[in-house]
Parts: structure tokens; C-alpha cells; sequence
């Protein structure tokens, strides 16, 4: 049934009307009948939770996929590994920066004649963009 059917003797506030019209059109209803399924951009959501959601409230069935078990999981492990940055990896990394930066010029007194000269303006190079960075992300 269409939304407009099913609402239309239900006021505007009534938390049971519909939102979204699922139903399959024509070229839709060809499609699954010859593949058995049917991709349609007619219905775009930015995430599973938030089809589910629209799904849910129009009371019709939802097949929970393990695609969609598994987005919710790599949406979680990011939030993880942002935090675990943001809030630990990011002041042990300026720590590890600034000591290694302050040990600088004493390996560069003791090496800056010899072979390691070039290596040794190098990674003063690295040391100072890494630092500049860290410190501007700040």
C-alpha cells in the first residue's frame, strides 16, 4: 500500500503514519523477477542504522546482513582508533619528537664531519616537519 493510502485517515501527528515509499516501481519489479534481486538508487541513506531506522518505523521486515553487522563494526573501530590516537598516540608522539629533537645536537656535534652528514641533515629535516605538524595539529 502507498504511504498516501495507508496515511489517509491518519492525522499529521499520528506517530503511526508512513514516510518512505519502498514499494518496487515497474522497472524494479522486472528486475528481480529476472536477477532475483534489484539495485535501485531510488533509496539512499548515508548508513545501515539510518535505513534501518526508516524501515522500522514503516513496520516492515528488516534483514539484518552481516555487510551491515560488519559496517557497524569498522564504524566502531574507527571511533576506537581515532580516540586511542587523539588521546593517547598523539602526546606519546610529540614526547618521542621533542627528545629525540633536544638529543639532536649532540649527535651532531660528534657526527657532522663524517659520513652520516647528509643522513644527519636529513633527519633534522624530518625531525623539524614532524615537529611543526604535531605541534600545528595541536
Amino acid at each position: 500500500m502507498s504511504p498516501e493510502e495507508y496515511n489517509a485517515d491518519r492525522t499529521a501527528d499520528d506517530p503511526d503514519r508512513r514516510l518512505y515509499e519502498f514499494r518496487l516501481n515497474e522497472r524494479e519489479a522486472v528486475m528481480i523477477k529476472a536477477n532475483g534481486f534489484v539495485v535501485t538508487p531510488r533509496h539512499q541513506w548515508n548508513t545501515f542504522v539510518d535505513m534501518f531506522y526508516d524501515i522500522w518505523t514503516d513496520e516492515l521486515p528488516v534483514y539484518f546482513s552481516a555487510d551491515a553487522a560488519l559496517q557497524a563494526w569498522h564504524r566502531s573501530y574507527q571511533l576506537i582508533v581515532k580516540e586511542v590516537e587523539e588521546l593517547y598516540l598523539r602526546y606519546e608522539l610529540q614526547d618521542i619528537l621533542t627528545k629525540m629533537r633536544s638529543a639532536f645536537p649532540a649527535v651532531w656535534e660528534a657526527h657532522h664531519e663524517g659520513p652520516l652528514s647528509q643522513g644527519l641533515r636529513d633527519a633534522d629535516f624530518f625531525l623539524t616537519i614532524a615537529s611543526s605538524l604535531a605541534i600545528a595539529d595541536e
